[in-house]
């Protein structure tokens, strides 16, 4: 339906950006499905994915190199995804209520972090 309303579509060079599209959002849907198989829901994924993009882009603007820009962004999701853990797993509070302040946290260290 798409390619009948825009003949544009199809070009190779929309097929190559979709097709670049899908791994990354293919890669954030499997750890999503594990997170809604076990009984809860994560709002914050795109924030957080925010986050390590901008924390990959400072490091590598300041000069380093493409090994320790991806190590900060490992070391950055590491630590948000344990912080979100041992809140769910200590708060008695429903899952959603304690993941929503994260989605929050990490939009505003990204707008810190591009300044």
């Amino acid at each position: 339906i798409v390619a009948i309303i825009n003949p544009r579509f199809l070009l190779p060079i929309n097929l190559a950006n979709t097709s670049n599209l899908i791994g990354l959002f293919g890669i954030l849907s499997i750890g999503q499905a594990f997170v809604i198989i076990t009984g809860g829901i994560d709002l914050s994924v795109g924030s957080v994915l925010c986050l390590c993009s901008m924390v990959l882009a400072v490091t590598m603007h300041a000069g380093y190199s493409i090994e320790v820009g991806i190590l900060a962004t490992i070391i950055t999701a590491l630590a948000i995804g344990v912080t979100k853990g041992m809140g769910c797993h200590v708060a008695i509070r429903p899952e959603r209520l304690k993941l929503a302040p994260a989605s929050k946290g990490a939009n505003g260290l990204a707008a810190t972090v591009d300044g």
